[in-house]
């Protein structure tokens, strides 16, 4: 095996059939760059920052600056051994991915020719000035601004972070040329980071608190604030800068691989660069209103709305720019490139701040914390969308990043509850039992505190596949694997057709019904984002026993019971296959009908019972 470029790479390459196999990860690097040190990481902060307060009158004056410098050096970890993905959406798959690696049939088949140095580095300045001022005795107001400049990564070898203009891609040009392609190295009107650097950002933050009656029993309290934050490690751009290549190619064998040359046309040549006009920096603008009110029984609630909106988020997920419009491809047709708008490149992915996110939610909080019983009771109602993809849920659609991918994220949950409490139980020895010593330490000044949480399912799309794995053939036994074939593109998925509500007429335990899905013919494209289906909710129950004997003033045992999911309430869970739309010339299949959106027996979690005795001293 020496794989696409012949690089001499002495490793056996990387495989995985995505959702459909097992995965062997084994990437590159080991003996790149790193040498006899492997894969490193070498990381160093530095940081001097200082803060200055003033009490002027009922102001209180705050002023302060902070600097960072941040490395990080490591060599890369792509796959310069080569990655196999065997799957039956192959355009040459036998149909089943464990034949498919017998018979070295792959899907896809992606290499790059080398891994490099990412030695990269960033600096902060920033400054603040803010002000407290209880501007009367009921009235307390906060604001203020932070200033910064967020520099942005940048490749300390010098070389710099690689771009590509639009305006200057010339498609006459050879491949080896990288048209339109430009870094630091390469042309020093280009900055070493590829973007240009802000200058300065302004982030005003504003709150107050009012005493409505000047009893301190209502109290209301708001705010803003404006937060501009830093990505987070970010190496793109500096492999295509190094002479680093990246190539794929799509229903071959494992023979074909070997016998295919790097310059062969078949190859698909991916770029992965920065856009040159991108000087954004993600923002999040987050606000609240809150109401507390001191109720009887030594209780208080407070009653808040807490929302925030985050927009300029790094877009390194779903941003190829070179895609391929549904129905482009004409049936049977297999060289993508022909079509792309910036031929003969393959992906072109142009990474920017295009992702957003939205939060909105009410919060309630009732505790008390006095007397022999006290707890803290909160309850919060929310939802959490934005777009798809990059590590905020499964990816949709190349093609429309909003109105494709716009929902609700992986990490939503609609109702979450929980109570923390703890009671001092009676003494029953001292007032029932005779007062004598025995029954005081046998059944006085025992405690009771346990912890109860309960939140809704995970949403059941961004925490799956974009398309439930839709498989099998169409009404007229057209392969759903074939995206070209059915959409007319690769740089989407095939999506069924929502028909009905797929959270009503379903069965004992069952999230999702199947027959609210279609498989769609060529031409038809389906449905993206589907009707907020839930999985299984989560609910756990704690609760600990435990008792003092003290020795002396600053000695003493304790003896603790503790019974953890005490309950032994079972957690449901669906895995992969129950989540799978496969279809027979467009029936479903019984296999589907029978595990689609059920847990069946797939439950976890078990009751946890502990007995200790501590001596503090």
């Amino acid at each position: 095996y020496k794989g696409l470029f012949k690089n001499g790479v002495d490793q056996i390459p990387s495989f995985t059939g995505w959702s459909q196999a097992g995965t062997v990860f084994n990437p590159g690097g080991f003996f790149d760059p790193g040498g006899d040190r492997g894969l490193f990481a070498d990381k160093y902060l530095t940081s001097i920052a200082d803060n200055v307060t003033k009490v002027a009158g009922t102001h209180t004056l705050k002023f302060g600056f902070y600097f960072e410098n941040i490395i990080n050096n490591q060599p890369g970890s792509g796959n310069s051994n080569g990655i196999i993905a065997f799957a039956n959406w192959g355009s040459n798959s036998t149909g089943n991915y464990f034949s498919d690696i017998l018979t070295g049939r792959a899907a896809e088949y992606s290499e790059q020719t080398a891994n490099v140095l990412h030695n990269i580095g960033y600096q902060t300045y920033e400054g603040y000035a803010s002000d407290s001022w209880k501007a009367t005795p009921k009235l307390t107001l906060e604001y203020g601004v932070r200033l910064a400049r967020l520099g942005n990564w940048y490749d300390r070898e010098g070389n710099g972070f690689a771009v590509f203009d639009r305006t200057k891609f010339d498609s006459t040009r050879p491949i080896s040329e990288l048209s339109g392609v430009s870094w630091h190295g390469k042309d020093s009107g280009i900055p070493n980071s590829g973007q240009k650097q802000k200058a300065v950002q302004a982030m005003p933050r504003f709150g107050f608190a009012y005493d409505a009656f000047g009893a301190g029993k209502t109290v209301l309290r708001g705010g803003y604030g404006q937060f501009t934050f830093h990505e987070a490690q970010l190496t793109t751009g500096i492999d295509l800068a190094s002479g680093v290549r990246n190539a794929r190619l799509n229903g071959v064998t494992l023979a074909e691989v070997d016998a295919t040359s790097s310059a062969s046309p078949d190859v698909i040549s991916n770029i992965d660069a920065f856009d040159p006009t991108d000087t954004k920096k993600p923002i999040t603008h987050s606000f609240s209103l809150t109401v507390q009110q001191k109720l009887p029984g030594s209780m208080t609630l407070e009653t808040s709305y807490v929302g925030n909106r985050s927009r300029n988020l790094l877009n390194s997920g779903i941003s190829n720019i070179n895609v391929i419009p549904f129905g482009t491809i004409p049936f049977g047709q297999q060289n993508d490139n022909d079509f792309r708008p910036f031929k003969p490149y393959g992906n072109i992915n142009l990474v920017n701040h295009s992702f957003f996110q939205n939060y909105d939610s009410l919060q309630m909080l009732l505790s008390r914390q006095t007397g022999s019983v006290g707890y803290m009771a909160a309850y919060t109602f929310s939802k959490v969308r934005g777009v798809r993809g990059g590590g905020q849920g499964a990816s949709s659609d190349n093609l429309d990043l909003r109105g494709n991918n716009y929902g609700v994220l992986a990490y939503d949950r609609t109702h979450v509850f929980s109570i923390a409490y703890n009671i001092f139980l009676p003494d029953i020895g001292k007032n029932y039992l005779g007062d004598n010593m025995l029954t005081r330490a046998l059944f006085d000044g025992w405690q009771v505190s346990g912890i109860t949480s309960m939140s809704s399912g995970a949403a059941l799309q961004p925490n799956s596949s974009p398309n439930f794995n839709i498989r099998g053939t169409n009404s007229l036994g057209q392969p759903l694997n074939n995206v070209r074939n059915i959409v007319g593109t690769p740089d989407t998925t095939v999506q069924p057709i929502v028909t009905c509500d797929p959270r009503k007429g379903n069965g004992k335990d069952q999230y999702a019904n199947p027959n609210c899905f279609a498989a769609p013919l060529r031409g038809q494209i389906g449905t993206y984002i589907f009707p907020y289906m839930k999985g299984p909710a989560f609910q756990n129950h704690d609760l600990s026993f435990f008792k003092n004997f003290n020795i002396s003033e600053d000695k003493r045992f304790q003896f603790r019971f503790s019974a953890y999911n005490f309950l032994n309430h079972p957690l449901k869970s669906l895995t992969a296959e129950n989540l799978i739309l496969e279809y027979n010339n467009g029936q479903l299949t019984q296999d589907t009908l029978n595990k689609f959106g059920r847990y069946t027996e797939n439950k976890f979690g078990r009751r946890i019972i502990q007995l200790a005795v501590k001596f503090y001293f």
